[in-house]
């Protein structure tokens, strides 16, 4: 062979190695969008069907974080025997927790299991509009009562019939106390890997930093496209281990509607209108969260939904009460004129200010809004001083007349407001203005004091103070 012939075999022999190392980098997994910074986030692996996958489990609050947790995730229908076992633990390993199957210890429940259409991207999944195809699948619930407060447990999920199970995670009650500290996020959604990476890094970060969080709450449009499982398996598990390891309060969006309620298990068993219809309450110590439905794109409440929300603020005992829904009544940036919120506005603000609601917490708008505490007529007498808490100025709110302050954070995933900011009628802002990172808030509860601090989080993790508010009541 002579010379010119040996380079020519080496060129085709290189070119052949090049293009089957690029096979075993997307055979194990690999992917060229970028995670992020934060360790602990990652690219979930691919749904197949040819092996048992207990997709996108979630822990969400009941009807008492102290004594119950509730359980959601979906199979293919070829699992009937859905099942979670739990046990509490010291600590939050739970490894070892299940290597001895028959411990005592050990508590298996029976999951509800209902059947549900899951679609897949039929080609490649990390695109924006992917060609779905429906596959029989199951949803699966679980409704945990009697816990202890203050407990943490390790849970798993699996078949029985099989033998097959999740890997073990670790769910907490919330502790009786004078305090509660939880963390606020919404529009998460995204449609590709790139876009939850930005996702998992903030709630990674997030969690990291305020590692005394009784809960999360979640305010509606994790996903695009509410029916695409991908979406759902990349918000679920793009950040793993702080889903599964958190107990989640969740909205229904009007991106994701329904598939909320698929995907996270509300209220309690006995409770179907909870999560059939998405509108349900939760209490937690001296806290009573009223959580509304506003999936739907072109309607206000129901009347049955605006009349359960009367009877539960009228039941509420306890000295703080927060509604929490997708969309706002009360803003001034993109959404402010949409039809259902003008109705939305017409609608609910009648029914908060005859309860003397103290917050409203919503999502929706994707910039940053906080009222002056209003009523539907108008700004109410209140107070307002800086005062220095940890550090950190935050205008605190006192003698507030009957009034509500109206509240959203901005966006937790890729997509921030890059529009107006109007003059509203009816509409009276403390603070409005856009981001351009994504944000969350770290909330406590103490006492007769609330206080709410807003942080952007950028790609290395880095997290900055942008607001801080709260509202000191009368003993």
């Amino acid at each position: 062979m002579n010379k010119k012939a040996l380079i020519i075999l080496g060129s085709c022999l290189s070119a052949i190695l090049i293009a089957a190392i690029a096979a075993i980098i997307v055979i194990s997994g690999g992917s060229s969008s970028p995670t992020g910074s934060n360790p602990s986030i990652s690219t979930p692996a691919p749904i197949t069907t040819t092996e048992y996958s207990a997709m996108c489990i979630t822990v969400s609050a009941g009807e008492n974080a102290h004594t119950t947790t509730n359980f959601c995730w979906q199979t293919f229908d070829g699992y009937t025997s859905g099942a979670l076992q739990y046990a509490e633990i010291n600590g939050t390993d739970a490894e070892n927790t299940f290597a001895d199957t028959n411990s005592q210890n050990i508590i298996t429940v029976k999951s509800s299991s209902e059947a549900m259409s899951i679609f897949l991207p039929a080609g490649e999944s990390n695109l924006k509009n992917p060609v779905l195809e429906e596959k029989a699948g199951l949803v699966h619930r679980v409704w945990l009562n009697s816990l202890t407060p203050g407990k943490t447990y390790a849970y798993r999920v699996g078949d029985t019939a099989e033998n097959k199970w999740s890997e073990p995670a670790t769910f907490s009650t919330a502790e009786e106390s004078e305090e509660t500290s939880f963390l606020y996020v919404t529009d998460p959604q995204g449609f590709t890997q790139s876009d939850y990476n930005i996702w998992g890094n903030l709630i990674a970060t997030a969690v990291e930093n305020h590692t005394d969080i009784d809960f999360i709450l979640n305010l509606g449009d994790v996903v695009e496209e509410n029916t695409n499982q991908n979406q759902w398996k990349m918000f679920t598990e793009t950040a793993l281990e702080v889903v599964r390891n958190n107990t989640f309060v969740s909205v229904s969006g009007n991106k994701d509607k329904k598939s909320v309620m698929e995907h996270f298990t509300f209220g309690s068993e006995e409770n179907r209108t909870a999560w059939i219809s998405g509108y349900y309450s939760f209490e937690c110590n001296n806290i009573h969260f009223s959580v509304l439905y506003t999936g739907d794109n072109d309607k206000d409440l129901s009347k049955s939904q605006l009349k359960w929300l009367e009877d539960d603020l009228e039941n509420s005992t306890k000295q703080w009460n927060i509604v929490l829904m997708h969309k706002s009544p009360v803003s001034n940036a993109n959404h402010y004129n949409d039809t259902e919120i003008v109705a939305l506005r017409k609608q609910i603000l009648p029914v908060i200010d005859k309860y003397n609601v103290d917050a409203v917490i919503t999502g929706h708008d994707h910039y940053f809004f906080r009222s002056e505490p209003m009523t539907a007529s108008g700004v109410a007498e209140y107070k307002a001083e800086d005062v220095v808490i940890d550090g950190d100025t935050v205008k605190i709110l006192s003698d507030i007349k009957g009034g509500t302050v109206y509240f959203i954070n901005g966006s937790s995933g890729v997509k921030q407001h890059i529009g107006k900011i109007y003059e509203v009628d009816g509409v009276y802002p403390d603070e409005a203005f856009l981001t351009e990172l994504p944000s969350y808030s770290y909330c406590t509860v103490e006492g007769n004091r609330l206080i709410i601090k807003t942080y952007t989080v950028d790609e290395d993790g880095t997290t900055t103070l942008i607001d801080a508010w709260g509202i000191t009541k009368q003993q």
